[in-house]
């Protein structure tokens, strides 16, 4: 008896957390570039003049404030992970946590994160403060 009573407290635990959570809405999501580990480059200043590949207006954004926060230009290209692993672009924009499950099999060893300095903050997928760190 006592053991479900434990059991049952921690349910009720569990979700009071769960409900906290979701009611304060909030998370944060850091964004990296994925690049192919032969493009030779491990700074972000050095992606000047590089193809973006862009798959949505937020991602649009967020690659263009980059761009300008480091004075570099960048060719953007309609696109996502496909586009960049088929070489029509150099960097895509995603999210870090993302990246492992996107890169994976044999070609995964071909690909690396680059650090962007972003991470967005807000109560929806929308932008709503973007911290550069």
């Amino acid at each position: 008896m006592n053991e479900c009573k434990n059991k049952l407290v921690m349910k009720i635990l569990i979700l009071i957390s769960l409900a906290i959570v979701l009611s304060n809405g909030v998370f944060a999501n850091e964004y990296v570039f994925a690049i192919k580990k032969t493009l030779g480059v491990n700074k972000i200043q050095w992606l000047d003049g590089a193809s973006v590949c862009v798959s949505d207006r937020e991602h649009e954004e967020i690659v263009a404030n980059i761009f300008r926060e480091h004075n570099m230009q960048y060719e953007r290209i309609e696109g996502n992970v496909s586009t960049l692993k088929s070489g029509r672009c150099d960097v895509f924009l995603m999210s870090k946590a993302n990246f492992k499950e996107v890169f994976v099999g044999s070609t995964a060893g071909n690909y690396m994160f680059l650090e962007t300095g972003v991470k967005i903050k807000g109560a929806s997928p929308s932008t709503v403060e973007v911290d550069f760190y």
